[in-house]
């Protein structure tokens, strides 16, 4: 999966289908930057980020002490099964930072 200009194309024949290379005004020197993607869990969850959830949420329904909240963590920590959570969470396509950079030349020999 590539992603380029705010879009995801799933080959690089797509992407130059999409960009309508012909007659676009471009040299064929012209150089495309495109961001290459890694397919990911749209989150992976622990006790620590569902409980850091949880008080950002209800922080205003807690004692002076706060002290309640430990027993919250303890109650994820011992009841909520993340491994099972995070096995089922879909995936997604995000970019990963890496390019690779394509003439308009090689794109329109795809």
């Amino acid at each position: 999966m590539y992603y380029y200009n705010d879009a995801f194309y799933p080959s690089m024949e797509d992407l130059a289908d999409g960009l309508n290379l012909e007659g676009d005004g471009n040299s064929d020197d012209t150089i495309f930057k495109v961001e290459n993607c890694d397919l990911e869990p749209i989150f992976k969850l622990d006790s620590g980020k569902l409980y850091e959830m949880l008080v950002s949420e209800y922080e205003d329904r807690s004692s002076e002490d706060g002290d309640e909240w430990d027993t919250v963590e303890d109650l994820l920590k011992k009841y909520v099964n993340f491994d099972e959570i995070n096995a089922r969470t879909p995936d997604l396509w995000f970019p990963n930072g890496t390019y690779k950079e394509w003439t308009k030349k090689e794109l329109m020999e795809l």
